[in-house]
């Protein structure tokens, strides 16, 4: 929260667009209205709409028979919509297409993330799984090269249907993907992966706390860098060019740069205030 308010304030001093901010700061939906910076901002208000319903979602749960009956009957609901309005009919199109970049239409991906990390408390400790078998990192490893052919050819299929059409006629993309990458990080965490310290290091999981700066940072980064010059250059002879290479890598370690800056002085210094406050 502390960061994306932090970009929305910078946003607003160099674009002076209030309206655009207002509703990104009521966790409404902002696209390219405030481009290059706002591009990334609807998927965090998508998230931010999950963490506030998680807390009442949990309080009902835990209190006794009739809220848990709650919480069952709201999901059968919730899916009941779910199937009339995404898997039958079709969900971006005129007034549902706010709904299909809410928690609405992505509730099972964050279910599939909740699933996950259940899989993850239940199988961390297992002790076939603490085993160095061959067989354990065999499977895992095939299971994870069969998740990693099935993801190719979803993401594949989307790119050949054009995003906007994907979005209209098969939204369900969404909830294929995230199952399989579901799968791809419980087989890194729990597999016995030949060469798995090359996924799971020191320096990636750097990267890892500073992802989220680099999600909001990294576009305008990118933008402000290659367009540019590839407006002086002309297109064609921008792509011919070294620098079709070059830039996107020092906009990388500019983005990495200033995602290191902004964890530092934005985000762990309200980690360490939250760390404070009584449970």
């Amino acid at each position: 929260m502390p960061l994306y308010y932090v970009a929305l304030l910078v946003t607003w001093l160099l674009t002076g667009d209030t309206a655009t901010i207002t509703r990104a700061a009521l966790f409404q939906f902002v696209g390219f209205q405030a481009f290059p910076y706002s591009v990334v901002w609807w998927t965090l208000v998508t998230e931010i709409q999950f963490y506030l319903l998680l807390p009442l979602g949990m309080l009902l749960w835990t209190a006794g028979p009739r809220g848990r009956l709650s919480c069952i009957v709201l999901l059968l609901a919730w899916a009941t919509a779910y199937t009339a309005l995404v898997v039958v009919g079709e969900m971006a199109s005129g007034k549902t297409f706010l709904l299909s970049k809410s928690l609405f239409a992505r509730a099972p991906a964050f279910l599939i993330g909740i699933a996950a990390a259940a899989a993850w408390l239940r199988l961390a400790d297992a002790p076939v799984l603490r085993q160095r078998s061959r067989l354990v990192a065999g499977l895992s490893l095939a299971l994870l090269l069969l998740t990693l052919a099935l993801l190719e050819r979803i993401l594949l299929a989307v790119t050949r249907m054009a995003k906007g059409a994907a979005e209209v006629t098969w939204h369900l993309h969404h909830s294929y993907e995230a199952a399989l990458w579901a799968v791809i990080i419980l087989c890194l965490l729990l597999g016995q992966l030949p060469a798995k310290r090359l996924l799971v290091n020191r320096a990636l999981a750097v990267v890892g706390k500073l992802s989220y700066s680099l999600y909001l940072l990294h576009v305008p980064v990118l933008f402000y860098l290659i367009y540019p010059l590839r407006e002086s250059m002309g297109l064609a002879a921008y792509q011919a060019s070294a620098w079709l290479y070059l830039i996107p890598a020092a906009a990388l370690a500019l983005s990495l740069a200033l995602s290191l800056a902004s964890y530092h002085w934005v985000e762990k210094p309200f980690l360490r205030r939250k760390r404070a406050l009584p449970v």
